[in-house]
């Protein structure tokens, strides 16, 4: 009987958590991040659009060279992981991230449309 019960609960548990329409176990995005070289080039005026369409959808996003330091010589602690995935990537880059962590990294699209896809 206990046995039973505690059967029932664990499923409940888990269809409630499935309920919200997605897998617990994959992170919703919440911050986006161009990562460039600036020696190279910097982001066209199409990344800074799809940026600001994510933005008004409610996610953070962020240009940032990949050389990028506080005033006492370190990497941001809120981006190195953003900068580490780009640059394993190679640059330019669009790194997504869910509370501080990449969950995708791919070569920055050639569209500002494909930014946005990439994203959602």
């Amino acid at each position: 009987m206990l046995k039973d019960l505690i059967n029932i609960a664990c499923i409940f548990v888990i269809l409630v958590l499935w309920s919200d329409g997605g897998n617990p176990l994959v992170s919703k995005p919440d911050t986006v991040a161009v990562v460039y070289e600036s020696s190279d080039d910097i982001p066209a005026a199409y990344v800074t659009g799809a940026l600001n369409k994510l933005t008004a959808d409610g996610l953070q996003a962020r240009i940032f060279d990949k050389d990028v330091v506080t005033g006492g010589g370190e990497v941001p602690s809120q981006i190195k992981d953003a900068i580490t995935a780009a640059n394993d990537n190679g640059l330019p880059a669009l790194v997504v991230l869910s509370n501080g962590k990449v969950i995708s990294v791919q070569d920055l699209p050639k569209t500002e449309q494909q930014i946005v896809e990439a994203v959602q």
